[in-house]
C-alpha cells in the first residue's frame, strides 16, 4: 500500500491517464509527477514548507485536482478558494495563511 502521494503517484504507468476530464486530453502519471515535483519545488523556492498553510484559487476539475495533490506533497495543509468568491475571501485568507 501506498505510503505517500509521491509512493501513490509512482505505481501509475508512465503513460497511463492519471487524471480525466470531458474537455481536454488526459494528463498521464508521468506528466503528473513532473507537475507536482516543479509545483513542490516552486513552492520551497518561495519559502513555504512543512506545515504551512496555502489558499488555492481555482474551480474545482483537473487543476485543482493537480494542485491540491502538489500542495499535499509538500507536507502544506491547503484551502481551496473558488475564484468567485476569492475576491470576498481574499482577507481572510491572506490573514489567515500569512501571505508572502
Amino acid at each position: 500500500m501506498p505510503a505517500t502521494i509521491f509512493d501513490l503517484l509512482a505505481a501509475g504507468a508512465d503513460e497511463a491517464p492519471a487524471i480525466e476530464a470531458l474537455d481536454r486530453p488526459a494528463l498521464a502519471y508521468a506528466a503528473l509527477r513532473e507537475h507536482v515535483r516543479a509545483t513542490v519545488a516552486a513552492l520551497n523556492r518561495l519559502g513555504v514548507g512543512r506545515g504551512d498553510r496555502v489558499g488555492i484559487v481555482l474551480s474545482n476539475g483537473p487543476d485543482m485536482a493537480t494542485a491540491f495533490l502538489a500542495v499535499a506533497s509538500a507536507a502544506v495543509a491547503a484551502r481551496s478558494i473558488p475564484p468567485t468568491s476569492a475576491k470576498s475571501s481574499s482577507s481572510i485568507s491572506a490573514t489567515s495563511t500569512r501571505r508572502r
